[in-house]
């Protein structure tokens, strides 16, 4: 393998780290971490590395080898165990949605300032 590939290698790691980091986000999303201890999150990482098609090793070297990955994982997991910042329910309405209501998108909107 020449340097390119090398570097195309890594960067293929870096992406699928990041995959995963989603996978593992949206399984452990919802759960308080009372609920939540390292066996399960390491359950969680190591089937998204399964699914995005790395191994545990590799996702952990990822993220050891470049402090932007290490940050993203430790926010990620912030979020996913201790929720949102944005107090409001934002995954339930949609903020398209003209009354406030989940998925209704009927009534007719009017610009404020004719």
């Amino acid at each position: 393998m020449n340097t390119g590939q090398v570097g195309q290698a890594r960067e293929d790691v870096k992406v699928k780290a990041i995959r995963a980091m989603r996978l593992v986000r949206d399984e452990l999303t919802g759960q308080s971490e009372a609920q939540t201890d390292d066996a399960r999150v390491e359950r969680a990482v190591a089937a998204a590395c399964t699914t995005v098609g790395i191994t545990p090793q590799d996702y952990a070297a990822a993220v050891r080898g470049s402090p932007e990955l290490t940050e993203l994982e430790r926010e990620t997991l912030r979020e996913a165990l201790a929720g949102s910042t944005d107090p409001g329910p934002h995954d339930e309405i949609s903020r398209e949605s003209p009354s406030g209501q989940p998925g209704d998108l009927h009534k007719n909107r009017t610009h404020p300032i004719p």
